[in-house]
């Protein structure tokens, strides 16, 4: 065995629109625990798709929510209220 079995929800999307099958297909991954940056990278780039991270307490308790967007080559930290 290689290590941990890790099981993550993967949705798949249209993307602007309102219509199904059409727009712009894209897939998702919400993350409610920690993993490391580097792992994540490589899930993103693995689906071939987009890996939304969030809840930091930090930022919870001052009203402000942190998301942290991962995409298959880069990623884009976000705090907003």
């Amino acid at each position: 065995m290689l290590g941990e079995t890790l099981k993550l929800p993967i949705y798949q999307v249209d993307a602007f629109t309102d219509k199904h099958f059409s727009g712009n297909p894209a897939r998702v991954c919400l993350l409610n625990k920690t993993l490391e940056k580097k792992l994540i990278q490589k899930i993103a780039n693995e689906i071939r798709g987009v890996i939304v991270t969030s809840k930091s307490k930090e930022y919870e308790n001052n009203g402000l929510t942190r998301q942290i967007k991962f995409y298959p080559f880069y990623d884009i930290d976000s705090i907003y209220p």
